[in-house]
C-alpha cells in the first residue's frame, strides 16, 4: 500500500475514538488557525492522547508536499472552490462510509501539486467539517453578500439626493463615534447608514451585522421599531464602519474607485467592562496592521464607491499607501476627526 493510501486509512482509523470538537482542534493546530488558548488545548492533548497524536502526525505528513506551494500559485479562486466542492462532498459523506482511497504521486507539476492540495483538504474535510477554514470562507462570502445590498440601497439613495451618499450635516469639532446616541444632534457616523434603513432604501436590519463577528446574538431590529430610532440602537446592531466624509456634497463619482465601508474599525471595539466604544486613545498603541475583528483579524471585505466589494488582508489602499481606518498625520483619536482630504479614507466607528 502507498504512503498517502496509509494516510488516508490511518486518518479513518486514529479520529474513531476523538470527539468531533477535538479533530476540529487537531485539524486547525495543524493548518496554524488555532489562538494561543486553542494552541495550549491542543498541546495537552497531544500529550495525552495517542490518537490525537498520531492524527497530527497523519496530517502533518499529507500536508508536507504543500510546504513549498507558494500563495501566488494557488489563488483564492482554486481556494474558494475546493471549499465549496469540500463541503458538498462533507454533506454527501459520513465517517462511518469506507472513504475512496486516492492515489496521489509526488510532482514538480504545479497542476498535479494543486490536485494533492484539492484531494487533502477533500479526504480531511469529509472527516472534519466544521474547521474553521471553511467557516471562515463561508462568512467572508455571506458578509460579501450583506455588503452588495448596502450598496444597492446606497446606489437607490444617491439617485433619489442628488447623486451623493448619506452624509448628515455635523457641526464642526462634534464627535461622530457615539453609536446608539438617540439625541437631536448628528453625534454618530453610524446614522448615515441607519438612514438606509429608517427610508426603507435598505429592508433587512441584519445586512449591517456580519456574521463572522463572535458576538451574543442581538435581536434584530423590525420594520415597526425602525421608527423608534434616528441610529442604531447599539453597536452590536451595526458591526460595519463607514466612510466619514471629507465633504457632504461630494459626489459618487468622485468616491467610485475608493473604500467606502468595511469591517469594523479595529480602533473603536467596544470596551468589555463598560460596553461603550472607547476614544482619544493614542493610535500608536495599536499596530497600523492590526485587521478587523470581524473575521479574526485574517482581513476585511471593503466596498469601494462603485459597488464592488473585495476581501483584502491589508487595511492599507492606493497609491500612495492610504491606512482605511486612520487619518493622514494624526498620533490620537479622539472621535471627531476629519480627514485631511478626499483621497485620505477613514472608515469610522
Amino acid at each position: 500500500m502507498g504512503s498517502v493510501e496509509t494516510v488516508v486509512w490511518a486518518v479513518v482509523f486514529f479520529v474513531s475514538e476523538l470527539t468531533y470538537e477535538q479533530r476540529d482542534l487537531i485539524f486547525d493546530y495543524c493548518l496554524g488557525l488555532a489562538s494561543p488558548p486553542e494552541e495550549a488545548r491542543a498541546t495537552q492533548l497531544l500529550a495525552w492522547s495517542d490518537q490525537a497524536a498520531d492524527l497530527h502526525a497523519t496530517i502533518a505528513t499529507a500536508l508536507a508536499p504543500l510546504e513549498h506551494v507558494s500563495e501566488e500559485s494557488c489563488p483564492d479562486e482554486l481556494a474558494d472552490y475546493t471549499v465549496q466542492r469540500l463541503c458538498e462532498l462533507a454533506r454527501q459523506h459520513t465517517v462511518s462510509m469506507p472513504p475512496e482511497v486516492i492515489k496521489l504521486q509526488r510532482s514538480r507539476n504545479l497542476s498535479n501539486v494543486i490536485a494533492v492540495a484539492a484531494s487533502i483538504l477533500i479526504v480531511v474535510g469529509i472527516l472534519v467539517p466544521s474547521s474553521k477554514l471553511m467557516r471562515h470562507r463561508y462568512n467572508v462570502r455571506v458578509c460579501q453578500g450583506q455588503m452588495g445590498n448596502v450598496a444597492r440601497g446606497l446606489e437607490l439613495y444617491s439617485a433619489d439626493h442628488d447623486d451623493v451618499f448619506p452624509a448628515l450635516p455635523r457641526t464642526a469639532g462634534a464627535p461622530w463615534n457615539q453609536v446608539g446616541y438617540q439625541g437631536p444632534e448628528n453625534h454618530s457616523n453610524t446614522r448615515n447608514l441607519f438612514t438606509l434603513l429608517r427610508l426603507r432604501y435598505v429592508d433587512d436590519p441584519a445586512d449591517f451585522v456580519c456574521c463572522g463577528r463572535s458576538q451574543k446574538r442581538t435581536p434584530h431590529l423590525t420594520a415597526s421599531t425602525i421608527s423608534d430610532y434616528v441610529d442604531f440602537p447599539s453597536r452590536e446592531h451595526i458591526t460595519y464602519s463607514y466612510r466619514i466624509m471629507f465633504d457632504s456634497s461630494t459626489k459618487t463619482m468622485s468616491l467610485a474607485p475608493l473604500p467606502l465601508m468595511a469591517d469594523m474599525n479595529p480602533h473603536f471595539e467596544q470596551s468589555p467592562a463598560t460596553g461603550s466604544t472607547r476614544c482619544g486613545f493614542p493610535v500608536a498603541e495599536e499596530p497600523s496592521n492590526l485587521n478587523s475583528r470581524n473575521h479574526g483579524r485574517r482581513g476585511q471585505n471593503v466596498l469601494y464607491g462603485d459597488s464592488h466589494v473585495r476581501y483584502v488582508r491589508t487595511r492599507i489602499f492606493g497609491d500612495p499607501p492610504d491606512d482605511i481606518y486612520t487619518t493622514e498625520d494624526k498620533d490620537v483619536c479622539q472621535g471627531y476627526e476629519l480627514p485631511c482630504s478626499l483621497r485620505d479614507t477613514l472608515l469610522a466607528p
